[in-house]
């Protein structure tokens, strides 16, 4: 226990508080379960985006690149990162996690949502083997399906357990043979990808967003 004390003071985790170090959890068992208990409320949280209005009019921002890449990853509005950033910093107090196992839990989010944003393919083995536990291309793809049951399925941020075991998972029906289609019906037009109007986008009239929003 000394040594881990040790540890936790040289990673920087100054508070003795928040459910794990109540728990009086070790630094190596600290770090894979803040990791995870992070990723599921970041699920949690991506689903209340699409699930309230107003929040989905911040998030569709994201939604509506039509052009899915990895600079889909960082098209994201201010308002909703700020409160995306609010959100984290209440779990990750109340959890008691520390800077170390915060900074791990963010570096893998970045480098899993980057490649799994990114314009490419996997070889098909490798791609169902790794969308098993972790969010891969071809497994976040169909969540920027404009089709509302698409879009609405396969919200994981960096482990594809989550959607698996509440009933979220979600692929393209064996023989489906449709042209992959990206974005949002209201904002297609090159006027609607300028930043000023992304910027404006949340609070314009949205006729032809999914259904239920």
């Amino acid at each position: 226990h000394a040594n881990d004390a040790y540890f936790r003071v040289q990673a920087g985790a100054g508070a003795a508080w928040g459910l794990l170090p109540q728990l009086g959890t070790p630094l190596w068992l600290e770090v894979p379960a803040a990791i995870l208990l992070l990723d599921l409320f970041a699920y949690a949280l991506h689903r209340l985006y699409h699930a309230i209005g107003w929040l989905w009019r911040l998030h569709a921002v994201h939604h509506s690149d039509p052009e899915l890449d990895v600079t889909t990853t960082w098209r994201q509005h201010p308002l909703s990162n700020l409160i995306q950033a609010l959100a984290m910093a209440c779990a990750v107090t109340l959890l008691g996690i520390s800077p170390l196992a915060f900074t791990l839990y963010r570096s893998f989010d970045a480098i899993v949502q980057t490649l799994a944003h990114a314009n490419l393919a996997l070889p098909e083995r490798l791609s169902a083997a790794l969308s098993r536990v972790l969010v891969t291309p071809e497994f976040h793809r169909l969540h920027h399906s404009p089709w509302v049951v698409e879009t609405n399925s396969n919200y994981g941020e960096i482990f594809s357990i989550w959607d698996r075991l509440l009933g979220t998972a979600r692929r393209r029906a064996a023989g489906d043979c449709r042209e992959p289609e990206f974005g949002l019906a209201s904002f297609r037009d090159a006027r609607a990808q300028r930043p000023d109007r992304m910027l404006a986008q949340p609070f314009l009239a949205q006729p032809n967003l999914p259904e239920g929003r």
